[in-house]
C-alpha cells in the first residue's frame, strides 16, 4: 500500500491559457496594445520587430500583409483561425478573398489607405452561409515599417463569434473606420553635404 501524499491546501493550477477563446472586441484591443507598444513616440513599428511569440493567444487570429503595389494586397501569413474559415492557407492569397464580390472594392480600398495614410483599419463583419449559420465578426488592421523604410506591410487580426460551418466563409462589410495616425519619418536618415567645398591642392 502506497502512502498518500497530501497537497498543501494553498497550492493551485494555473491555466496557461484562457478557458474561453478571446472574442472579436478582445482581439481587436490585445492587437492595438501590442502594435503601439512596439513604437517609439510617434513613429510606427517596423516589420522586424514583430515577434509571433509575443502574440500568445492572438497568434490564431493574427495575419500579415504585403501592399505589392497599390490596391493589390496579398496575405504573407494567416493564423489558424483564419486557415479554419476558409478551409485553406491563405498565404500568398489577394486579402479580397476573404469577403463577397459586392464588398471587395470597398474592403480593397479601405484597406489600401492603411499604407497610404497611414491609418488604422477597423470593420464590422457579418457572414451568411447557405445553410443559414451566421458568423459575425471584427477585423483590424494596422501598418509598419519594411524593410525599405516604405509602410508596404500591416498586421491585423480576424476573430469571429459563431459556427464556421461549411467553408469558405466569406464576409461583408457592416461598418468601418478609419483612424490616422500621427507618424515621424522611419526611412534611412538624409546624408549630410559638407557646407563648402573642398579644393584639391589648395593651401590651407
Amino acid at each position: 500500500m502506497h502512502p498518500t501524499i497530501a497537497r498543501p491546501a494553498t497550492e493551485t493550477i494555473v491555466p496557461l491559457w484562457p478557458r474561453q477563446p478571446p472574442g472579436p472586441c478582445q482581439t481587436a484591443a490585445a492587437l492595438h496594445a501590442y502594435w503601439q507598444g512596439l513604437r517609439t513616440g510617434d513613429a510606427l513599428p517596423r516589420r522586424r520587430d514583430v515577434d509571433p511569440r509575443a502574440l500568445g493567444p492572438l497568434l490564431p487570429y493574427a495575419f500579415l500583409i504585403d501592399r505589392v503595389r497599390p490596391q493589390t494586397l496579398r496575405v504573407r501569413l494567416g493564423g489558424r483561425h483564419l486557415t479554419d474559415l476558409m478551409g485553406m492557407d491563405l498565404r500568398g492569397m489577394p486579402l479580397r478573398a476573404l469577403f463577397d464580390s459586392p464588398d471587395r472594392a470597398q474592403l480593397v480600398d479601405m484597406a489600401d489607405r492603411v499604407f497610404s495614410t497611414p491609418a488604422g483599419l477597423e470593420a464590422g463583419l457579418i457572414s451568411e452561409s447557405q445553410c443559414g449559420a451566421v458568423l459575425t465578426g471584427r477585423m483590424v488592421i494596422l501598418p509598419l515599417v519594411g524593410r525599405s523604410g516604405a509602410v508596404d506591410r500591416a498586421i491585423g487580426v480576424l476573430s469571429t463569434t459563431g459556427t464556421i460551418g461549411l467553408t469558405p466563409r466569406r464576409f461583408r462589410l457592416c461598418h468601418t473606420s478609419l483612424k490616422p495616425f500621427q507618424t515621424q519619418p522611419t526611412g534611412p536618415r538624409p546624408v549630410r553635404t559638407p557646407a563648402f567645398d573642398v579644393i584639391r591642392g589648395g593651401r590651407a
